[in-house]
């Protein structure tokens, strides 16, 4: 289960507690290698793409920058590959917590 993807898409209207130039700076310090791409869809976004070689620790850093950078948990949605690709992907965090999310195998 190594070099998977994980996404994260944040949507900074969605909290109004979220510094959303904060969150990418921090969200590019703890991943280098990370890919960003902002835009607006219905609303500005911030796509952060990366590839995790330890899926668990990716998903630990991950879930820890959700949880740590004020307002993120509010507004960020984080998926993760399946066995399959994007075919059966993970819904990891949701900023709606009525969402059903799964856990890393």
């Amino acid at each position: 289960m190594s070099n998977r993807i994980f996404q994260v898409q944040i949507q900074p209207d969605l909290s109004k507690d979220l510094d959303l130039d904060f969150a990418c700076a921090t969200l590019r310090e703890w991943f280098p290698q990370g890919e960003f791409e902002h835009g607006n869809d219905n609303g500005p976004y911030c796509n952060v793409r990366v590839k995790a070689v330890s899926i668990g620790e990716t998903w630990n850093q991950i879930n820890d920058a959700i949880n740590l950078v004020p307002g993120l948990r509010d507004a960020a949605i984080a998926v993760c590959q399946g066995k399959h690709g994007w075919d059966d992907y993970l819904l990891l965090h949701h900023y709606d917590r009525s969402e059903k999310t799964e856990s890393i195998e």
